[in-house]
């Protein structure tokens, strides 16, 4: 069950036939009689007799948006004729994507899903490698005992979403707010504001990279790939 918001997008060519065979297809999945709708469907004109299209959704129940039926459901009513779509968008902690395109009576689909809580795991990882429990306690003065390393680990990672926001690296932070986030998990630092700085600065040449920069260079999504049959109505083994 899904009720997340995705936006679908897409543009469809042929003869008359095909191009009303193909959009009755797409206005029938607005009606809210299939498992799966759309909403605000609409149609413009494109280049070259294309016709392009839009709409809000799918919502409604499925579990992955290759069960949703409406591009094979296309592809059969007119096997011949040709089109591009795409489904993207998120539910919860997953953000989801269909690519699809049928040439030449093969509808081959590709869809890819992206954990963003696996991601985040990974990137708190990638953190904790780069400046690992004993190497903080000693850059930054921490008095022995203060700060447990299962503390620390929490510590870090809700410098990360603190800094997420700003998209900076999540240890390139102002003294007072980073000795206060400290304090909040029982670690007590033995520096000054001055001397702070200068481990700051000793920090940033680690170069740990921003959030949003590392989910971009480190896809841990899970892409599966389908050709599906136009005309026989069945998938491609």
């Amino acid at each position: 069950m899904s009720s997340a918001f995705y936006q679908t997008t897409g543009k469809i060519k042929g003869s008359v036939r095909d191009l009303k065979d193909m959009t009755e297809v797409l206005r029938g999945y607005t009606l809210g009689t299939e498992d799966a709708y759309f909403t605000n469907l609409e149609f413009t004109d494109g280049a070259e007799g294309e016709i392009c299209f839009t709409a809000d959704g799918p919502y409604g129940k499925f579990d992955r948006l290759n069960d949703v039926d409406v591009f094979r459901e296309m592809a059969k009513s007119a096997p011949m004729s040709w089109f591009e779509a795409a489904i993207e968008g998120e539910d919860d902690w997953t953000q989801s994507e269909l690519h699809c395109c049928l040439k030449d009576g093969v509808l081959k689909i590709e869809t890819t899903v992206n954990n963003s809580e696996d991601d985040d795991q990974a990137y708190k990882e990638y953190v904790l490698g780069k400046i690992p429990y004993a190497k903080f306690i000693d850059m930054y003065g921490i008095e022995a005992d203060s700060l447990a390393e299962e503390d620390y680990e929490d510590f870090i990672n809700d410098l990360i979403i603190d800094c997420c926001e700003n998209e900076t690296s999540p240890i390139d932070v102002e003294y007072d707010a980073f000795s206060e986030r400290l304090h909040d998990y029982g670690g007590e630092m033995t520096l000054d504001e001055e001397a702070y700085e200068v481990v700051r600065e000793q920090a940033v040449k680690l170069e740990i990279t921003p959030e949003y920069i590392f989910r971009e260079e480190n896809d841990h999504g899970v892409t599966e790939s389908f050709m599906f049959d136009a005309i026989t109505g069945q998938y491609i083994k």
